[in-house]
């Protein structure tokens, strides 16, 4: 909780923030407390949010959708990875400008990453086998 008062600045990126796997009521309460309370300290200070890349909808919670909507509002930056997205958010009210760029998963190439260390390699080969 410290780092979220002390940091400067939020940022959202690819990973199924603004969507939703199932429209539960535990499963939305969730995505409330992890992604949508924390962005809502982040306006009430008045620190800047940008959201990067992320893709969204359908949310089928009309207060989750018009909490995402809020923060998409709210962000001083705003890119999604496609039209769909955007076409989403903009159908429930945002207003912010949604620039479509891309999945920011998509851009990661494998000569971009780091090497993992060799005992760490051999724990995920351990761990994970032949699993995809």
């Amino acid at each position: 909780m410290k780092e979220i008062i002390t940091s400067d600045m939020l940022v959202y990126i690819s990973g199924g923030y603004f969507g939703e796997r199932d429209a539960s009521l535990k499963e939305n309460l969730i995505r409330f407390l992890r992604y949508v309370l924390i962005g809502g300290v982040f306006i009430l200070r008045k620190k800047p949010i940008a959201i990067i890349g992320v893709g969204g909808g359908p949310l089928k919670n009309p207060i989750l959708r018009k909490s995402f909507c809020k923060l998409i509002n709210s962000a001083s930056l705003v890119t999604v990875r496609d039209d769909e997205t955007a076409n989403y958010f903009k159908s429930y009210g945002v207003k912010n400008e949604m620039l479509v760029t891309s999945d920011t998963a998509q851009i990661i190439k494998q000569n971009t990453l780091p090497l993992l260390d060799e005992v760490v390699q051999r724990d995920v080969k351990r761990i994970f086998k032949n699993k995809k």
